[in-house]
């Protein structure tokens, strides 16, 4: 018997924090459909090999052993879930941590998952990863006041 969707969220944010792209890729379908927000493109399908080859070039950027995921909120409602939380890394070679919120809806059947959707401000991210502080509504309220 297949694991529900509930398990199959749990063991996914499990091994998302373990950082093994080859452990994560094996949760997903054959064919999965893939949208992450502040791409250009709209959803697309891809493979469970392709879900590695991204996990592979993204994972050695952290620290492995460092990051977590904190699950603020898990809803499940039949086949699917959403995930409300923060992925934390401690970002090479810097040591620096960072935090960055997300949200993740993915859709499970017979145990695998079949559709992610992850939410997460990439333009904030890759800014901090480079070592540039993000913009901030302070920053912008500034900037707004000083053009006044």
């Amino acid at each position: 018997m297949a694991p529900g969707t509930r398990e199959v969220v749990d063991e996914y944010l499990a091994r998302l924090a373990g950082g093994d792209a080859d452990h994560i890729a094996a949760m997903f379908a054959e064919e999965v459909e893939c949208y992450v927000a502040a791409t250009e493109a709209a959803p697309w399908m891809a493979s469970r090999g392709l879900a590695a080859d991204f996990l592979r070039i993204t994972m050695p950027r952290f620290e492995l052993g460092q990051s977590t995921v904190e699950a603020d909120k898990v809803l499940v409602d039949g086949a699917d879930a959403v995930v409300l939380g923060h992925f934390i890394h401690v970002i090479k070679p810097t040591g620096r941590r960072l935090s960055t919120p997300v949200a993740i809806h993915l859709s499970v059947s017979a145990g695998r998952i079949h559709s992610m959707h992850l939410y997460e401000d990439n333009v904030a991210l890759v800014s901090r990863i480079r070592g540039k502080r993000p913009i901030t509504s302070s920053a912008c309220a500034a900037a707004k006041n000083a053009l006044s």
